[in-house]
This record gives C-alpha cells, sequence and structure tokens, in this order.
C-alpha cells in the first residue's frame, strides 16, 4: 500500500466517524440544509441585492454578497435546527440506531467522496502516475468514480474538464 491508498482510507474513515458522531438524522438535515441554502442563494440572491445599498460599490460582487448572505443565514438556521433534533434524538432510545445509521450515511459519502478525487485525478490525467498505478485501492476507487460517471454523465464531466 502506497499513500493514495492510506488517503482513501483516511477519507472513508473520517466520513465515517463524522457520521457517527453527529448521527443520520443531523446528516441528512445537513445535506437537505445545503442543497436548500445552495438553491435559495441563487434564486434568491437577486431580490436581497437591491437591498444592500451602498455597503458594497462594486456591483460584480454585488450579487455574490447577496448570495453568500442568504446561504450563510440558511446553513446556521439548518445548524441551529440539527443540533436541536439530535439532541431530542441523543436523549431517545433511537440514539444508538441514529449513530449506526449515522457512520453507514457516512461510509456511503466516503466511499462518493473517493469517486470524486478518482474523477478529479482522471480529469488531470494522474491515472497514469506510478503512484496511482500502484495503489492496490484504486481499482476499487475507479469502480466508484465509474458509477459516478453513470450517475452524472459523461458530457457534463467532459464539459468540466474543460473547466479545469
Amino acid at each position: 500500500m502506497n499513500a493514495a491508498d492510506y488517503v482513501l482510507i483516511v477519507v472513508v474513515l473520517a466520513s465515517a466517524l463524522v457520521g457517527v458522531a453527529r448521527g443520520l438524522l443531523r446528516e441528512i438535515i445537513a445535506v437537505i440544509t445545503w442543497v436548500l441554502a445552495l438553491w435559495l442563494a441563487w434564486h434568491l440572491g437577486g431580490q436581497l441585492e437591491p437591498h444592500l445599498g451602498g455597503l458594497l460599490q462594486a456591483p460584480a460582487v454585488r450579487p455574490w454578497a447577496a448570495r453568500a448572505i442568504i446561504a450563510v443565514v440558511v446553513l446556521l438556521a439548518g445548524g441551529v435546527i440539527g443540533a436541536l433534533l439530535a439532541h431530542f434524538v441523543r436523549l431517545s432510545i433511537f440514539s444508538a440506531t441514529d449513530r449506526f445509521f449515522g457512520f453507514v450515511f457516512g461510509m456511503l459519502r466516503g466511499v462518493i467522496l473517493v469517486g470524486v478525487l478518482v474523477i478529479l485525478g482522471q480529469l488531470l490525467h494522474l491515472q497514469h502516475e506510478g503512484w496511482w498505478e500502484r495503489a492496490r485501492l484504486m481499482p476499487s476507487a475507479e469502480r466508484a468514480a465509474n458509477v459516478l460517471r453513470g450517475l452524472v454523465g459523461e458530457e457534463r464531466l467532459r464539459r468540466a474538464g474543460g473547466v479545469l
């Protein structure tokens, strides 16, 4: 095993540990909160922007500042809601179940993160490097990346590759 193998292991285990520490309920609320924050920021940023007035003089910065403000507010609200609900779950008989499924969720998230890292590495043509070829876990990581490729679509990945 080489350093790439250890990085892959650390990514999956760190995600699993975060999942078990937070529990499934809080993890799900966090995912929903992030999706909602990004969606609301993108769709409502234009409505908040005029209210920023003279705070920001650069017109190119104002829409992004409005989006950032909305995203931060939604993330803070989601964090508070998640913390409160997680507290009540911890006091209930479902605490161990919540943590177990949080661990499973964290493992799955870690595998997805590994798949994303592999796709980024492939976009950068790292798969021909010696350390990549010697990594024992890379075939499994590449399978995860292939599943993600199927879900996302090759055309979107090609466009993303042009950005990189």
